[in-house]
């Protein structure tokens, strides 16, 4: 039953990296006030987090920590699947960049931590 489950959220990951990495090659342009030309670099996904949207690059293989996992999940169940929009995350901006933070810093060793316990330790 476990190695369903997986199957299943690779296949949705798979699906959510591909349909964003097409929206963003069509998309170029942002009136975010980092700048009016802006794209996300390959191997990168952008995801806005938070009330206010704040627009985060992160490195696609963080979508495979259990974590990330746990953060897309939790957007489906409130958002439903939108194959033709921007990967929107649930959780307070500060929490994601700390998370973000620490993934930088020292990947090896927070990568493998559930969302809970990056709750635990904020």
């Amino acid at each position: 039953m476990n190695k369903v489950i997986g199957i299943t959220q690779i296949v949705r990951l798979r699906q959510v990296v591909r349909s964003w990495k097409t929206r963003s090659l069509m998309t170029r342009f942002s009136e975010e006030p980092d700048g009016p030309n802006w794209h996300t670099p390959p191997g990168s996904v952008a995801v806005y987090v938070g009330l206010e949207h704040s627009r985060f690059v992160v490195p696609t293989r963080f979508l495979n920590y259990p974590a990330f996992v746990a953060l897309l999940d939790q957007a489906e169940e409130e958002f439903g699947y939108q194959a033709d929009g921007a990967i929107s995350l649930p959780c307070e901006t500060g929490f994601f960049r700390h998370v973000i933070n620490l993934l930088e810093k020292d990947e090896k060793k927070f990568s493998s931590l559930e969302l809970r316990e990056f709750v635990e330790m904020f």
